[in-house]
């Protein structure tokens, strides 16, 4: 079982709530309110909020559990379909799977680097 919380995960935002920023939330979380993450407004005051720029790093992290199903989803398939994966010659696919390896590692907290 993966240790962080099932997806979808959608966000929440409000510019006007008393922290000025958004959430990313889940439906299988606790008692499916908490929020996962809280992205609020600045942290200093000589920063400047960029609303655009917040929005799609909140529609990028709740894209995460997707995305790291598919990666799954992806390696399983290259390893299932491609006799080379494993060889000392990949082919120009199956040279991707240590990245993807990787890539599912830290999302999965496999290895704690």
């Amino acid at each position: 079982m993966d240790k962080h919380t099932p997806g979808p995960w959608y966000t929440v935002y409000s510019e006007t709530d008393e922290f000025g920023g958004g959430n990313i939330r889940s439906n299988n979380h606790g008692d499916g309110k908490g929020a996962l993450l809280f992205v609020t407004g600045p942290m200093f005051n000589d920063y400047t909020v960029n609303r655009e720029e917040e929005l799609a790093n909140l529609h990028l992290a709740t894209s995460a559990p997707l995305m790291l199903e598919a990666l799954q989803e992806i390696v399983a398939d290259i390893e299932a379909y491609c006799d080379d994966w494993n060889s000392g010659t990949p082919t120009d696919v199956t040279i991707l799977l240590p990245k993807l390896h990787a890539a599912i590692d830290r999302a999965t907290y496999t290895n704690k680097n």
